[in-house]
Formats: structure tokens, C-alpha cells, sequence
């Protein structure tokens, strides 16, 4: 055809005007001479260079699916109304539809918003699934084929589309049919195009969408096919609730990849806003005693003191540095499950906090966060519950089983990770449903705590870990001490990731490591103690002058701010900039990322959308943040939270000048407020920090800032960031989740390279839920047994050894209030007791055992491997164990439902759990407070409902002692330990190495893993 308008085709399409043309065609807009009607004409071009042969084969096959596709009958797909040949080439009739391409759309209006983009997503997957059902693979889904018209989103180009059982390819001539940006790796790797191809590029087209730019990116073709075929996407900025459908999609592997179910939940997570949760349980320090079973007395709601506070802020020892613990253990939000990058193409799942993606109830967030994932928005869910069991729970046996004698104290380990980009999360809790987040450093996520690995003792035993400090170089030398204290200064800090920071902007980060990476340029209201273990837990003024003056009734926090605070242009900061900081968060159409329980606690009722759509002609804002003069704010709470300290801590109320505040765009050069500043911001490649003029030392007695510049950069794989610390060339890894399989042998091998790694504990909780509603786990006696009857050296060897964990024997980890080191059953000796096992399943009626289905999740290596050993050791004593793989996109619908659980028989459903900070209420309201239990999203999947235990929650909420807090969530701890409704089997680690130049080398609790605003370089470079 010539570019000349007028000519007929098929002797009634007359051809008027080009209006496209792309790799495999030219696209009129046409007549239908016949019917009248306006039709897109579209000429097929064939490849130069075909033979005869070649060409007819091409012909036959393209008219073939072209008339295939005319039989897709679908709104979101064009209507097809006839395939004709001309001039030996084939020219397929289509409907005309007046719109604008998504390409079109986002090159002129720039990148769209995450849930704009999901309901598009939606669209497109509903007309893909019309195509796969009828055999039909598009092939080449890109911006470029997706038309948007009114509220209709139309799927086009299904002319070069691969029917799934036909027998010829027309790739058999080594033409490479549609365009390579979008193409899943297997279709450039010269495999075939499958329905799982199709996703690919529907997450590669969300992508450019959403982010403005395709996920890969060369100057070269051959370039461009190494990039999609060996190396990860570029990291997702502003997807927000829509990143666990790009990362699940994008998945290389195509037997791992997203399915379109599992999409399509995803999609419409991120496309509908997320429901609120209710507030975290109060915050109490460490304290050990010892069982307590005996009911505490009703407490009434009294004056409460600032718990998390110390009576007046430390002095800190001229040894260690002064710092300010990281964001990263207050403002998280309720627990969230999350779904591991690494061992199921996913995100590291096993993320404790905040650090998960997470999404709202249907679609499991990672990764998560988070991590675990094993997911970044919060999505909260309401409460309280009913519980959905048709009969009560039996109560706990009147005699419980002997305590065995305590394994030695454990060391601290801090309940939140670093963080995890979880690729699916389901809800969200105060805690973490941990998915898989430390099992591989597929993203910022994981980190230990301050504890260190049960097979190497820490040279520092001391739970406080305030003030020791040491200059010997050993294993585990940075827990419970200071490892090389130091003053000097001088010298560039190096960090190193594979993942990208989720944002810059305080307001919007998600990731632990980023809360942690933050502290160094923006300072928030308060912050955690800059000290080694449990110590660097306690929340501590870092813009307030104090600790917050709180009224009688323990709803108003007064807090004064320092003088002479300056941001890094030398403009003062005020209570006003903190408080608009504190109003950008409430603006999640726009800031959407961040923890969102800060604004859940001050909105009360009033609605607030954030400063950019505040109509309030007084201009006042958000209600119940008041500021009467520059250095004053005064929060009003609706009732009494003794958590609200650590929600303080976030980097929602990190200072932001509005004049200065460049609303989404912030995070590409935040204004500092902390004692650096950017000097460079390459996202995806490279940030460099340097010293900020403005900040004080006198105005910041937790910092130091002891190098002249941090420079952090991206790599290209987690393997690549463990050859560059081994080799010198980093000092840290950022996330801290842990050496690769390669690098952890090779430094477990070298004493030398041993000697500067340290395995802290991650705050991470892995246990097995025993199901009541299951019979026969409705009597005690049968749960019992299979607590006597598991191997959990077993489990841990399953799970990779003691480097990955330690054997404990209750549900409190020791970074949180509460825990005692409790183990009625023995398992922290890591044997079974099958004399003790066979006679409780005697007294239970199962002398001879029973059979019981394990729900375990797919796709993850080290959680199947643990499932088989917990079946070996149960079939040793005649329990005979059946595992049942369920999807993580299905968490919540699944072992996440009640009546799901029963009806399917799960008996015993394997899991991991993390706090987002160092509560013992917050780890444990959602796993056995009856009134939080759902009817999807569960994590209370025992079902516990024990009046005792919800009302001790209720006390410890409104409980301004920290001491008798805890105390309270070690009863609770201690009962619902003792009822064997959860066998907990191991707390994670995480081996990371750090390099020996470094100074104030320390893991904190506040982060389970080291402290980076603490780090010095003994070498000055």
C-alpha cells in the first residue's frame, strides 16, 4: 500500500488517512464502503528478506490468528471484523476507537498515578485472560497497544499474536517479533511467547506507566536484551501499593511469575484505598521474671508518664558515639505479611515491621514488605473482630506441662529488620506476618538485632550493652559492645545495596534500611538512643529539647523543640515546619509509601487530606497538632496511647520547609535537617551525602558525624555487594539481611574474614500455629505432643543452619518488653522428647498418633525443607504429617481464614512473625488477641479468645509504667505459651560483614543491625 489515501481494500475498505504505524504494521483509519462505518485498517508488514516460502508460511499464520482474534469477543479488546489479503500481504479490519495510547498518554501528561494505573492493569488483564482462554497470546503488549478511551481501556494488535498450540513459530526465520523493551526475557532468549509472556509485559507496561520510564532501559539492543534477560528492574519510586504487582510480574522465571489471578488480586489492592488499622498495644521495656499465670487485677486508665522515655535523657559515654536511633522501630505499622524475593523470585520476606509492602487484606503484601515478603504503604485493618470458630476454645490444661530449666539468657535482638520489598503482603497489623524476608538480600530488608548467633558467643554478654567497648576485631565483636570507638574524623563511609532506598523523602519510606539511611540528613521529633543492644531501644528527644510533658489524663504531649535548629540553608526550623511534615503524610493519594499509624492516631474524625487539598480558610490544618509559638507543638490524642512516644520517632515528623517542599518530587533533593546534606542523588545508581554547614553538634548531642561524606551505592546483585565488602570496596551492606550462600561460606571458612562478621539476631519469630478448630488439636493434650515430639535442630539445619537462627521456646523474641527467656516444652534444647510426646498422645486418646495436614507456603525453599523436617521428627512418634503448599497471593483467603482452615483441615500452619517496634504487645495482639481475629487476613490462626488474655491487652494499653507493662505481656507470653496453641522453633539471624577500617561499630536493637549514624573510618579516606 502506498502512503496515498483513497484506495480500497478487499473491494470495500477504503483507506482515508495514516494514523500509526509500529515494528509489524501500518495502521489507516478507513471506510467501510459497505456498512458505512468507520474502520482501522491494518497492514501486517513482513520482515525484509523472505523468501517465497518463507513469506507464504508468514502469510497463512497471520491470517490464521488474525481470524482468531476476530473471534475474541471482549470490551476491553478490539473487535476484529475481518483479515483480508492485499498486494500478498495480510490486512486485518478493526473498529475505530477515538482515544490516545497509554504510551501517548504518559509521554504527554507525564507518569500516572498508582491506582490509575492498577484499574488499567485490571482492564487490560480481564481482555487477557478473554485471549489465553481461546488460545490466543498477544505477544507484544506494550504502552503502545493499550488505547485509552473515556472509561474504556482497549487492548489492540492481537494481528501478530501466537495461537498457544500451533505447531509453526513465526519466529522460525530468527526474526524477533515485537518490541524487545517489553518482551518477557524467555521470548529473547528464543523461547516460545506463553500466557505467562503476556504478563510479563503487562508488568513491564504498568511500569512505564506508573513510573514514567520502561524498567529497563540500554543504549544498545544487545545491551537492552542483557539487561531484561540478567539483571533487575529499575526500582520502583512512586508504585507504592502497586509494587507488588510489578515485582511479582516482573519475576524473570516464568514458573515463578505472578499468574493473572494472583495479578489480578494484586491490581486491586493497589486500586481501591486501604481500610485503617486500629493503634498498637503500649510499649514497656526488657523485663525478665519469672511465670507469672496468676490474673492481673482490673487496672483503671491512669495519668500516664511517658513510658519509651528515659527520666531524663542520658548521658552519653565519651566512648560510644552519640546517635539517634533510627525511625525505623517507631512509626511502623500493624503487622503485615510478606513474601521473600529470593527464595520465590519474590522479595526477602522475612522482614519483621514496617519494612514490608504490604496490601490490603485480599492481596498478601511484601516486602515487604517488605520485606519478608518474605513488603510499603501500610494498609491497616479495623477491630476489633469477631472470632469466626463456631465453639470457644477449650480452655488452657489446669496442669500445664513442667517447665524445663531456662537455656541462659538470650541475647537482644531488635523486632524490626531493615526492611523487606515484600512482593505480596496481605494486611496490616502493629506486627509482621514474616513470608520469607531474611532467607536473601533481594531488597532492603531484613538485619539482625542485637543479639548474637547461639553458635558463637558473643565476646559481650551484658543485655544492656550501655558501655562496654573493644578494639579486638572477633566474631560477633559489634554485638552487646562498641567495636572500635573512635572520635576521629575524616574519611567517606561507603554503603553498598542491591535494592534501591523505596524514598528519600521521609514521609514516604518504607524500608528499614532507609529509615536507618535517613537519620543522617533528617532528624525527627524523637529518635532511639545511640547505643549498642536493648539499650538503643529507648526513645530519647532529637529535635525536642526533652522528654514530652504529658497531661494527667494521658492524651495531651507537650513537646518543645531545641533553639538554633536550622535546615541546611540556615532558615530556622520551627514547630510549624515539624507540624506540616507531619501533615504531607496524611496525603496518601499523593505521598502514599510511609507508615500511616501517626495519621491514624491524629486524624480522629476530622478526614484530612494533607496540606495540598486543606480548604481550611484559617489555614489551621490538621486539628489535634496545635503549635502556639515556634518551638511548641501539642498533639491531642482521642484516648490514652502509651505507644504514641515511638510513633513520634518516625519520619513523618522529620521538618519540612513548605516553601521549599516540591510535593512528590521531594524525595529527589529532600532539605536537610541532620548533619548532611546531599551533594548527589542518582536514583537507582548512586546518593552521596555530604557535610551540611548548618547542622550543630551543640544542637545534636546523639550524633557525631564522624565521615566527611557517605556515599551509597546500588549494585547490580546481592552477590555483587558481598564480592565488593570482601574485597574492600564497601565498609557495609545497607539492608544488613545477610551474605550470600557464596560469601557466607568463604567467611565461616577464613578465620580473618570470620573475625569481622557479626550473626545478631533479626527479632524474627518462626513457629508453627496449632489449629484448635482442627481435631484433634481440640484437645490440649495432642497439642502438647507435638511440642514434645519436634526436632528443632532439625528445623534450624532445614532452614540453614545456626548461622540462620537459634532454637527458643516461647512467642516473645528478646529485643521486646515481656520476653524471659520462657520454655516450658524444652525446645530450646533443640531435642526431641518422644517418651514425653507419646505420653501425651496417650492422654489425649491418639496413643497410636494421628494424621494432621501442615499448610506451608509454596515457592519457598527453606520453609518446605522445614515442613519436611517437623514431618520426619512427628512421624517418629506416629503423628503422620501431610504438606500442603498454598499460594502467598492466597495468604489471606487461605491459612489467613478461619473457616478456610477448617474446612481444608490445616492443622498446623507454618509462619514467621515480627514486631515493628520493641513491644511485647505490639508482637503479640495480633497472634492471640481473640477480638482481632478476621474473617480473611488472620494472624490469630489459632483462634485464640481468651478473656484473660484480651483484657490484659486492654491494661497494658493505658499502663504508664513500662515495668508493669511488661509484665502484663509476660503473662500473656507465658499463658498462651503454655497452651500449646503455637510451636515456636527458631529466632532468625543474619550474618553480616562489616569492614575493619570502620569505627562505633555496634548493632542496636532499635534496627537489628548496625548503627550507620554512628560509623567512623579509622583510615581517613
Amino acid at each position: 500500500m502506498t502512503d496515498t489515501g483513497g484506495t480500497l481494500i478487499g473491494g470495500r475498505y477504503r483507506l482515508i488517512e495514516p494514523v500509526g504505524r509500529g515494528g509489524m504494521g501500518r495502521v489507516w483509519r478507513g471506510r467501510d464502503e459497505t456498512l458505512h462505518r468507520e474502520v482501522a485498517v491494518k497492514e501486517i508488514l513482513f520482515p525484509a528478506g523472505l523468501d517465497e516460502d518463507q513469506r507464504e508460511l508468514l502469510l497463512q499464520r497471520v491470517m490464521r490468528e488474525a481470524r482468531v482474534a476476530a473471534g475474541l469477543n471482549h470490551p476491553g479488546i478490539i473487535t476484529v471484523f475481518d483479515v483480508v489479503e492485499h498486494d500478498g500481504a495480510p490486512v486485518i479490519v478493526m473498529e475505530f476507537v477515538v482515544g490516545t495510547s497509554l504510551a501517548a498518554t504518559v509521554r504527554n501528561q507525564g507518569r500516572l498515578a498508582a491506582p490509575r494505573v492498577a484499574e488499567i492493569g485490571l482492564a487490560v488483564l480481564d481482555a487477557l485472560s478473554a485471549a489465553h482462554a481461546a488460545g490466543v497470546v498477544h505477544r507484544d503488549l506494550k504502552p503502545d497497544n493499550i488505547l485509552l478511551s473515556g472509561n474504556r481501556v482497549v487492548l489492540t494488535d492481537f494481528g501478530i499474536a501466537s495461537i498457544a498450540d500451533a505447531t509453526m513459530s513465526l519466529t522460525s526465520t530468527g526474526t524477533l517479533l515485537g518490541t524487545p523493551a517489553y518482551m518477557a526475557p524467555e521470548q529473547l532468549d528464543g523461547k516460545p511467547a506463553t500466557p505467562a509472556s503476556d504478563l510479563w509485559s503487562l508488568g513491564a507496561t504498568l511500569h512505564t506507566a506508573v513510573e514514567g520510564e520502561a524498567p529497563f532501559a540500554a543504549d544498545t539492543l544487545t545491551a537492552l536484551y542483557v539487561a531484561i534477560l540478567t539483571q533487575p528492574p529499575r526500582p520502583s519510586r512512586f508504585a507504592g501499593p502497586l509494587s507488588p504487582a510489578l515485582l511479582g510480574l516482573l519475576v524473570k522465571d516464568p514458573g515463578l511469575r505472578l499468574t493473572a489471578e494472583q495479578t489480578a488480586r494484586t491490581l486491586a489492592a493497589a486500586a481501591r484505598p486501604a481500610p485503617a488499622a486500629p493503634p498498637a498495644p503500649p510499649v514497656p521495656a526488657h523485663h525478665g521474671t519469672v511465670r507469672d499465670a496468676a490474673p492481673a487485677p482490673s487496672v483503671p486508665p491512669a495519668p500516664l508518664a511517658p513510658p519509651p522515655f528515659p527520666a531524663t535523657p542520658p548521658a552519653l559515654p565519651t566512648a560510644v558515639p552519640a546517635q539517634a536511633p533510627a525511625q525505623d522501630q517507631v512509626q511502623t505499622p500493624a503487622p503485615v505479611p510478606v513474601q521473600s524475593q529470593g527464595e520465590a523470585q519474590d522479595a526477602r520476606v522475612d522482614a519483621p515491621s514496617r519494612f514490608q509492602l504490604q496490601a490490603p487484606s485480599p492481596v498478601p503484601q511484601p516486602v515487604p514488605q517488605p520485606v519478608p515478603v518474605d513488603t510499603p504503604n501500610p494498609y491497616v485493618s479495623p477491630a476489633p473482630f469477631p472470632n469466626p470458630y463456631a465453639t470457644p476454645l477449650p480452655p488452657v490444661l489446669t496442669t500445664p506441662p513442667p517447665a524445663v530449666a531456662p537455656g541462659g539468657p538470650g541475647r537482644r535482638r531488635r523486632m524490626l529488620l531493615f526492611g523487606a520489598l515484600g512482593v505480596l503482603a496481605a494486611v496490616v497489623p502493629a506486627s509482621v506476618l514474616v513470608v520469607n524476608l531474611l532467607e536473601h538480600r533481594k531488597d532492603p530488608g531484613g538485619g539482625g538485632g542485637g543479639g548474637g548467633s547461639s553458635a558463637s558467643p558473643s565476646p559481650s554478654s551484658s543485655h544492656d550493652g550501655g558501655g562496654r567497648t573493644t578494639t579486638t576485631a572477633a566474631y560477633n565483636a559489634a554485638v552487646g559492645q562498641v567495636l572500635n570507638p573512635s572520635d576521629e574524623k575524616g574519611g567517606t563511609l561507603r554503603l553498598g545495596t542491591y535494592t534501591d532506598l523505596d524514598s528519600l523523602d521521609p514521609a514516604r519510606s518504607y524500608y528499614g534500611s532507609a529509615w536507618n539511611f535517613q537519620r543522617l540528613y533528617a532528624r525527627t521529633l524523637f529518635t532511639y538512643d545511640g547505643k549498642p543492644g536493648q539499650a538503643g531501644t529507648v526513645v530519647v528527644p532529637d529535635l525536642a529539647a526533652a522528654a514530652p510533658d504529658v497531661s494527667a489524663d494521658g492524651r495531651t504531649y507537650t513537646v518543645r523543640l531545641r533553639s538554633g535548629l536550622k535546615f541546611e540553608d540556615g532558615t530556622p526550623i520551627t514547630a510549624r515546619d515539624v507540624k506540616y511534615g507531619i501533615e504531607r503524610s496524611f496525603d496518601q493519594d499523593l505521598l502514599f509509601g510511609g507508615s500511616t499509624l501517626l495519621a491514624e492516631q491524629l486524624d480522629q474524625g476530622q478526614g484530612y487530606k494533607g496540606p495540598y487539598s486543606d480548604g481550611d480558610p484559617a489555614g489551621l490544618g490538621l486539628k489535634s497538632v496545635r503549635t502556639p509559638d515556634d518551638l511548641t507543638l501539642v498533639f491531642t490524642l482521642a484516648k490514652p496511647n502509651a505507644d504514641f512516644p515511638y510513633l513520634l520517632t518516625g519520619g513523618a515528623t522529620a521538618p519540612v520547609p513548605k516553601a521549599a517542599d516540591t510535593r512528590d518530587k521531594y524525595a529527589e533533593k529532600p532539605v536537610s535537617s541532620g548533619p548532611y546534606k546531599f551533594r548527589s542523588v542518582q536514583v537507582g545508581k548512586s546518593y552521596e551525602l555530604e557535610r551540611n554547614p548548618a547542622w550543630s553538634q551543640a544542637g545534636d548531642p546523639l550524633r557525631k558525624a564522624l565521615p566527611d561524606r557517605i556515599r551509597l551505592t546500588v549494585s547490580t546483585s546481592a552477590d555483587d555487594v558481598d564480592a565488593q565488602l570482601l574485597s574492600g570496596e564497601l565498609d557495609l551492606d545497607l539492608s544488613q539481611g545477610g551474605l550470600q550462600a557464596a560469601a557466607r561460606a568463604k567467611v565461616l571458612a577464613d578465620s580473618g574474614l570470620k573475625a569481622n562478621v557479626d550473626d545478631p539476631a533479626t527479632g524474627t519469630l518462626r513457629y508453627v500455629a496449632i489449629v484448635p478448630a482442627v481435631a484433634p488439636f481440640d484437645n490440649q493434650h495432642c497439642r502438647n505432643a507435638v511440642l514434645y515430639a519436634a526436632d528443632t535442630t532439625a528445623l534450624q539445619t532445614a532452614r540453614g543452619g545456626p548461622e540462620t537462627g537459634e532454637p527458643t521456646g516461647s512467642m516473645l523474641v528478646p529485643t521486646v518488653s515481656g520476653w524471659d527467656d520462657y520454655d516450658p516444652y524444652g525446645l530450646k534444647d533443640g531435642k526431641p522428647d518422644q517418651a514425653r510426646a507419646r505420653s501425651e498422645l496417650a492422654a489425649c486418646g491418639k496413643p497410636d498418633g494421628f494424621a494432621v495436614t501442615l499448610a506451608v507456603r509454596a515457592n519457598n525453599p527453606k520453609e518446605q525443607a522445614a515442613a519436611q523436617a517437623l514431618q520426619n521428627s512427628l512421624k517418629a512418634v506416629g503423628i503422620t504429617v501431610t504438606i500442603d503448599a498454598f499460594d502467598i497471593t492466597k495468604l489471606s483467603s487461605t491459612v489467613g481464614s478461619p473457616s478456610t482452615v477448617k474446612s481444608k483441615g490445616y492443622g498446623l500452619i507454618m509462619s514467621g512473625w515480627a514486631a515493628d517496634y520493641p513491644s511485647g504487645g505490639v508482637f503479640l495482639q495480633d497472634l492471640t488477641d481473640g477480638r482481632r481475629i478476621r474473617d480473611t487476613g488472620n494472624f490469630n490462626m489459632p483462634g485464640i479468645n481468651d478473656p484473660e488474655v484480651n483484657g490484659w491487652f486492654d491494661q497494658a494499653a493505658v499502663q504508664g509504667d513500662r515495668t508493669k507493662a511488661a509484665d502484663l505481656y509476660r503473662k500473656i507470653n507465658h499463658k498462651v505459651t503454655d497452651g500449646a496453641y503455637y510451636l515456636p522453633y527458631l529466632v532468625n539471624h543474619a550474618l553480616n560483614y562489616r569492614n575493619p577500617r570502620l569505627t562505633n561499630v555496634y548493632v542496636t536493637d532499635a534496627y537489628g543491625g548496625v548503627d550507620l549514624q554512628a560509623l567512623g573510618v579509622s583510615d581517613g579516606r
